[in-house]
C-alpha cells in the first residue's frame, strides 16, 4: 500500500512534465508511516489557516463542458476546511505545516517530499521547479493527494466541494457529472477529471463504493 500511494503521487506530476523543472538527487520517499499524536484532526483544523478565507460553495452548478467542470472543481478544492490555491508553499496551509527536506527526485523529473504538521507526516506532495539550494519554506507544491494508507486523523484535511475520503463514490458523479475519464472493475472505480491538455488533473479512487484516494494536480503551463 505504501509503494502503491508513492506510484500515484508520480502518476499526477507525470501529466505535467513538460512544464516542471526539478534536480538533484536524495533518499528516495518510500513510505508515509502512520505515529501517535497527541493533536486530533480538530485541533488540526483549528490551527489551519487559509489561503483563502472564502469557503467552497455547496451550491456551484457543474459545467458539462469538461475544461470548465475541472477548472470549477480546482476552485473548490479546500484542505483543512479552507480553500486551497496552487501552487502552495507550506506556510499557505497554516501554522504547523512544512515540507520535509527529505526529498526524492525521480528520473530527474519529479521532485517528491512529505508534507508535514508539526514535524508528524500527513501526506505526500509534488515540488514545483525543486531547487535543493532554496530554503525549504520557498518551495513550492503543484501536486497533492490523500489516501487511506494516511494516518486516519487526516483523512478529512483533502476535499473536492466537501466530497472526501470515506464517502460514496456515487456522489462524485452525483455532484460533478461524468469524468472524462472512468476505469472500473468489480470492486474499484477510477474516476479522472482533467482537461484536454490533459495538465490540470482530479483522479478519484475508490474500492467497494467508497473513495480511498484523492490527487489533485495544477496546471503549470498557466504560471
Amino acid at each position: 500500500m505504501k509503494t502503491k500511494k508513492i506510484l500515484l503521487a508520480l502518476l499526477l506530476s507525470a501529466v505535467v512534465v513538460s512544464s516542471a523543472t526539478a534536480c538533484g538527487t536524495s533518499t528516495p520517499v518510500t513510505s508515509v508511516p502512520s505515529t501517535e499524536s497527541t493533536l486530533s484532526t480538530q485541533s488540526a483544523v483549528s490551527q489551519a489557516s487559509a489561503v483563502s478565507d472564502n469557503s467552497t460553495s455547496s451550491e456551484t452548478k457543474y459545467s458539462d463542458d469538461n475544461d470548465t467542470k475541472v477548472k470549477q472543481m480546482l476552485e473548490n478544492v479546500t484542505f483543512d476546511g479552507k480553500k486551497l490555491s496552487f501552487p502552495f508553499k507550506a506556510s499557505d496551509l497554516g501554522s504547523g505545516y512544512s515540507f520535509s527536506d527529505d526529498v526524492s527526485v525521480y528520473e530527474n523529473k519529479y521532485a517528491v517530499t512529505y508534507l508535514l504538521y508539526n514535524g508528524e507526516k500527513v501526506t505526500t506532495v509534488t515540488l514545483l521547479q525543486y531547487d535543493s539550494k532554496k530554503n525549504v519554506d520557498e518551495w513550492y507544491a503543484y501536486s497533492i493527494n490523500l489516501s487511506n494508507t494516511d494516518d486516519i486523523k487526516f483523512h478529512d484535511l483533502l476535499k473536492i466541494d466537501k466530497i472526501g475520503l470515506g464517502d460514496n463514490i456515487d456522489s462524485v458523479i452525483s455532484k460533478f457529472g461524468k469524468p472524462t475519464n472512468i476505469d472500473e472493475s468489480e470492486n474499484t472505480k477510477s474516476y479522472v477529471y482533467e482537461t484536454n491538455e490533459n495538465v490540470n488533473k482530479i483522479t478519484i479512487l475508490s474500492n467497494n463504493n467508497f473513495i480511498e484516494y484523492i490527487g489533485v494536480t495544477f496546471n503549470l503551463r498557466n504560471r
